[in-house]
């Protein structure tokens, strides 16, 4: 009946490298004797710019040397991304050259959900300032003797009031859930993600339930997330894009129907530069 046919696997919070050890352990042997491509998103889990660590120190080298590398998805938040690097993240240079550091570590995609600005801004909850989640991922190039590609993307979203608690779980659950709805398509994933938290979030927030959060509330925003804030490519000297197609008759699409704007973002084309123009420009 496949109960043991597994796709995926997703760990979180863990309290010693043991466990650690012990995780690393199943997805090895799932990969070796059912699934040689089983993805693994993991969440490493250390620690918060408030609270410091809440797991021990020596977890770092565990997951820098054992757990990173096997992972396929990992999403650390600023302060977790500053220890596995060794860098200060202060700004989105610094988010994206973090990425690349965890990216050489083994996984495709790195997810960093938490980086905090000082714009103003009001959700109707009299909270200042936002907050960017920024996501990196890997384009593995085929071709002879040529790099694969890094393309990078971030989300603004205004800062909610309040203390939640399983947030970093909730997210890695979503983003799992959606990169497996969206497999070929992961900035949508990736904005799905982030809808859904920040949806759940704001509800949360507005009952005034502290750390409990609304997922039963929320199911339509689970399952149908409403993008309010879309995710906008980094600009990149390398192109996304990996083919082409003219649709002179209108086969595959309905008229009217292609988004613009969105296909700007995808790409990282500012508005009113010539589309064609830039793709051109991108291209090898």
């Amino acid at each position: 009946n496949s109960v043991f046919d597994y796709d995926y696997v997703l760990s979180g919070y863990a309290r010693s490298s043991e466990l650690l050890e012990r995780v690393a352990g199943i997805v090895n042997d799932l990969r070796s004797s059912q699934k040689p491509n089983l993805q693994y998103f993991l969440n490493p889990v250390l620690g918060d710019e408030t609270r410091g660590f809440y797991v021990p120190a020596d977890l770092v080298e565990t997951y820098r040397s054992l757990m990173i590398p096997l992972a396929n998805v990992i999403t650390p938040n600023r302060f977790e991304a500053e220890v596995l690097t060794g860098m200060k993240v202060r700004s989105l240079k610094d988010a994206v050259e973090a990425c690349e550091v965890l990216h050489s570590m083994g996984p495709e995609v790195v997810v960093l959900t938490s980086l905090d600005h000082d714009d103003d801004d009001d959700d109707g909850l009299k909270v200042k300032g936002t907050i960017s989640v920024i996501a990196s991922t890997v384009i593995k190039n085929t071709s002879n003797n040529k790099e694969n590609k890094i393309h990078a993307y971030h989300i603004q979203l205004p800062k909610l009031s309040g203390r939640f608690t399983g947030c970093g779980d909730l997210f890695m659950a979503c983003l799992l859930g959606n990169m497996h709805r969206h497999s070929n398509d992961f900035p949508t994933a990736f904005e799905h993600s982030c809808a859904s938290v920040h949806s759940i979030l704001h509800r949360t927030a507005k009952h005034k339930i502290d750390g409990e959060l609304r997922l039963v509330q929320s199911r339509d925003d689970i399952v149908r997330p409403e993008v309010r804030f879309p995710a906008e490519a980094f600009p990149t000297e390398t192109s996304p894009i990996t083919g082409i197609i003219f649709d002179m008759d209108g086969t595959l699409t309905y008229p009217g129907s292609i988004d613009f704007a969105l296909m700007r973002r995808r790409i990282g084309i500012p508005p009113g530069h010539d589309i064609l123009s830039d793709i051109k420009r991108l291209l090898p």
